[in-house]
């Protein structure tokens, strides 16, 4: 009898490790899913609250989950800015459009020839795509400006295109892809610079073009800050793209 008590007991203390292992994996996994939806949330709320200044009730804006951003496609939207300088401002479409190979975001201003950027939307990835206009010191501009964001990995890039207003017409003046991460004081340890401009195109990678990497990083940089957009010094964490009071907004969308 004595050894039968025992053995329930032992089976019991079993029973029991098994449980309360199980209640610390469920614990874990909890704690992990959480910590990822604030990673989410604390991304989306710096992003807007960093817009929020620079858009106007007038121009749209959304905020989409994921299982929500076929939405996107679904809408025109509507807003006005002044790209030819004569005081009034001429109506703007946006239009976002999915195709079977890629996505793509038009821009129409009035008697304007239109404006198409592919996006750079990855499955699973938190992003956002901000429309503005800029009054440049060498006359209006437009800017499209995509931030993608990995909540697991904690870090992104920036795809960056810029449009100046010349005859009546927008000609295409920047393309940049850019990320970058620091390791330490003016160390970056990993990172890509990438321009798509044809007549100056390159693609260093901090590992293997570092001097290269940190002189164009450092141009694009300094290019983007004079038209208004302030780019991060590094992708990591939240980044945030910093639009000065030059910029106007048209359009942003954040798809989390």
């Amino acid at each position: 009898m004595r050894r039968y008590d025992y053995d329930m007991k032992k089976t019991y203390r079993y029973i029991v490790m098994l449980i309360a292992v199980f209640l610390l994996f469920l614990c874990g996994v909890f704690l992990f899913l959480y910590r990822m939806e604030i990673k989410k949330y604390q991304w989306v709320q710096l992003q807007r609250e960093n817009l929020e200044y620079i858009f106007d009730d007038s121009a749209p804006c959304r905020l989409l989950k994921l299982s929500d951003a076929e939405e996107l496609y679904q809408e025109v939207y509507e807003t006005a800015y002044d790209f030819d300088g004569d005081k009034i401002a001429e109506p703007v479409q946006i239009i976002f459009e999915r195709q079977p190979e890629q996505k793509l975001v038009t821009i129409t201003a009035e008697g304007i020839e239109p404006v198409q950027v592919v996006l750079d939307c990855p499955d699973g990835y938190q992003m956002s795509c901000v429309i503005t206009g800029i009054d440049g010191k060498t006359g209006q501009q437009l800017g499209i400006v995509e931030s993608v964001f990995s909540p697991e990995e904690g870090k992104g890039y920036l795809n960056c295109h810029l449009f100046s207003f010349k005859d009546n017409s927008f000609v295409k003046s920047a393309d940049y892809t850019y990320s970058g991460v620091i390791g330490g004081p003016g160390h970056m340890v990993e990172g890509c610079v990438e321009n798509s401009m044809p007549e100056n195109a390159y693609v260093y990678d901090v590992q293997t073009s570092q001097n290269e990497y940190i002189y164009e990083r450092s141009v694009i940089l300094a290019d983007m800050k004079d038209v208004g957009l302030r780019l991060p010094y590094e992708t990591m964490g939240k980044f945030q793209v910093r639009y000065k009071r030059n910029v106007t907004g048209l359009f942003y969308v954040i798809v989390y």
